[in-house]
């Protein structure tokens, strides 16, 4: 059976990725529409290979909820995906978030189910929704650019970059 990656136009830069590992049972994927977006996602930031590897300050700036709430107590308390939930009631989590290596920097993406509130919550977090790279209605996938030091190749997301359904 092929693997996902191998119907796009960049079965390597896909085959480490969780989708792109996934085998297909039929010669002709049913994904036609998430394919053309991840080869478009490709193109649109220059991406040149799967990050197997992520620095920490990476994983930092691709996190949601870089934020301080107060407890019960007037305490300032981070805001984390774990504690989420008990502030402001969403159970908002990243699952399987890939990077991917554009100049200097890092593309960060995850598609997640997500209501308006945590809709917003991602895009308050730098996040920019794309075109859909999972099967799954109502799933929304993000990106987020990490900018590496000195880097003055890659693209900086702007409102109106990119048309979403």
């Amino acid at each position: 059976m092929p693997l996902l990656c191998t119907f796009t136009q960049y079965p390597t830069i896909y085959s480490a990725s969780y989708w792109g590992s996934h085998n297909v049972h039929d010669t002709v994927p049913m994904y036609t529409d998430i394919i053309l977006n991840r080869n478009e996602l490709v193109e649109f930031f220059s991406i040149t290979s799967y990050a197997h590897k992520t620095t920490k300050n990476t994983q930092v700036q691709a996190r949601i909820f870089d934020g301080v709430v107060l407890d019960t107590n007037n305490e300032p308390v981070p805001l984390t995906v774990y504690n989420a939930h008990k502030f402001i009631g969403t159970e908002l989590h990243r699952h399987h978030i890939e990077y991917y290596k554009c100049g200097r920097s890092t593309l960060a993406i995850f598609s997640q189910h997500t209501n308006e509130c945590e809709h917003a919550l991602v895009l308050l977090n730098g996040y920019h929704q794309w075109k859909p790279l999972y099967e799954g209605a109502p799933m929304r996938t993000y990106v987020k650019v990490i900018h590496g030091v000195r880097d003055t190749t890659s693209h900086t997301l702007m409102p109106g970059d990119f048309l979403v359904p």
